[in-house]
């Protein structure tokens, strides 16, 4: 029979088995016998305190707060240069951004009341220049004369842009050129151009020939200024709805007045305030767009109207412009004002 006593390979192996069971036993009595030990080596040096204080944030809502100021200045900075860029800053822009002639600018004058005629000095020079620029850039080019007058339509694309002044003050300056000019307060929502010349309002006016439909008479309408070779139909009596009334009667009053008068320039509405400037501007020779620093969006938008309604050429005058005060340039032009005239005179 077969032992496996009698092995002596068998028996050693038997020996390793029973050595490695005896240190595993080992190992696990010293594992189990461990937290004991060690927790005492651990000393509690002092307990915890709970405390009832609420831990402070400040230092966190600080920098929060900077942060954030950091963040809105720099979106107000961003938004006003978008503002900035979308105004009309200087002369050059206007072909620029709008592809509209440069007729002029006139400066601001706080001397000048609003709505008044400037009829002498700086303001009126300016004027005198717009008014050769009329012609030279070709939005009222060629020579106009009686019985073939010129129609220059003067607008804004918002009200109190000065249009009353620079109207009047574009008819002294042709005046003073030598033509007739008849000026026509167009606005007849709010028809105010007679306050500019000192005169009461007119009970026939342009409402008034309008509502007769042909039956009243140019010339009872027509009321003499205080400038030589200036004169004024008013707006007459205020209309809510005037579309229709223009729209019907105003190119046989046009055709009359130009066998009258060299100029006839109207003192015309805001263009994005109803569809009167649109109709005037068809009716008419040449428009001249008086603008401040104003977006270039409106202006944007009142070229598209303009030029859907009418192939009339268009022009830019920019109003209420600061300017500099000791300018040799401006000295120069000043002295040439009997020149300018009499190129507005051809």
């Amino acid at each position: 029979s077969y032992s496996n006593s009698s092995d002596p390979h068998i028996a050693l192996l038997t020996a390793d088995r029973n050595g490695v069971i005896q240190s595993m036993n080992t190992t696990q009595t010293q594992l189990l016998q461990l937290p004991s030990s060690v927790s005492a080596n651990v000393l509690v040096i002092q307990p915890a305190k709970i405390t009832d204080a609420v831990p402070s944030y400040k230092a966190l809502l600080y920098l929060g707060l900077i942060t954030g100021s950091g963040l809105l200045l720099g979106l107000l900075i961003w938004l006003l240069m978008i503002y900035l860029d979308y105004r009309l800053q200087t002369d050059d822009e206007v072909p620029e951004k709008l592809g509209l002639s440069y007729l002029g600018t006139l400066s601001k004058d706080k001397e000048l009341p609003p709505g008044s005629i400037p009829a002498t000095g700086f303001a009126a020079q300016q004027l005198a220049d717009i008014g050769v620029n009329l012609r030279l850039t070709g939005v009222l080019p060629g020579s106009w004369h009686a019985p073939q007058g010129a129609v220059l339509l003067v607008t804004s694309t918002q009200p109190k842009e000065g249009t009353t002044t620079v109207a009047t003050g574009l008819a002294a300056a042709a005046a003073r050129a030598g033509r007739s000019v008849l000026v026509i307060d167009g606005n007849l929502r709010e028809p105010a151009t007679h306050l500019a010349f000192g005169l009461a309002p007119n009970a026939c006016g342009l409402s008034g020939l309008l509502k007769a439909n042909g039956g009243a008479n140019l010339d009872a309408a027509i009321q003499r200024s205080s400038i030589p070779g200036v004169w004024l139909i008013g707006g007459g009596t205020a209309v809510d709805n005037p579309t229709a009334l223009l729209e019907a009667g105003m190119p046989t009053i046009l055709a009359e007045a130009r066998k009258k008068t060299d100029w006839i320039i109207i003192d015309g509405p805001p263009l994005l305030n109803g569809a009167e400037a649109g109709l005037l501007a068809a009716m008419s020779d040449g428009v001249a767009i008086v603008v401040g620093h104003e977006k270039v969006t409106l202006l944007l938008r009142a070229r598209v109207i303009l030029k859907s309604l009418t192939h009339t050429s268009l022009g830019v005058i920019m109003n209420r412009v600061s300017t500099p005060k000791h300018n040799p340039y401006y000295a120069m032009a000043y002295s040439n004002n009997t020149a300018i005239e009499d190129m507005l005179a051809v």
